[in-house]
């Protein structure tokens, strides 16, 4: 299942952001699929969270040509939290998810914007949701 493939090399890939392969943050070390659960002021931040939640399909006579939308949510939070650091970790996102769609799956990927959000409490809690489409060729009953 050729949807499956790109969402566990994805999120595998997620997982190299690290200061230390080169990228501004650490936030690979938190990466979740789905996460079924909501974040605490416990769970270790910033947390990158990736979903696949629409896959448009245009159906040829033979094959398909799938649109895969992927959202990426990051969640970070300490007192220190600056949105510099916030805009670091999604350039960390675009350059991992480019990279890896670009080099690892050799699939056409179109990064379509982010939204960042930040809202003071007792500490500063911030996030961003990156959307991209990803698209893949599959026989005409493929997924």
């Amino acid at each position: 299942m050729k949807r499956q493939e790109i969402i566990t090399e994805l999120i595998y890939r997620l997982k190299d952001i690290k200061v230390s392969n080169g990228f501004l943050s650490n936030a690979g070390e938190n990466v979740y699929e789905w996460l079924q659960r909501p974040l605490t002021q416990g769970d270790d931040l910033p947390a990158i969270i990736l979903r696949d939640t629409d896959d448009n399909v245009e159906q040829g006579s033979y094959n398909a040509t799938h649109s895969l939308k992927i959202e990426i949510d990051i969640v970070a939070s300490h007192k220190e939290l600056t949105i510099e650091h916030l805009r670091e970790v999604v350039s960390d996102v675009i350059t991992n998810i480019g990279a890896t769609c670009d080099e690892i799956l050799n699939l056409q990927c179109t990064y379509q914007g982010s939204e960042i959000n930040a809202e003071h409490a007792e500490k500063l809690f911030g996030g961003a949701r990156l959307t991209f489409i990803v698209r893949y060729d599959t026989d005409k009953w493929g997924a």
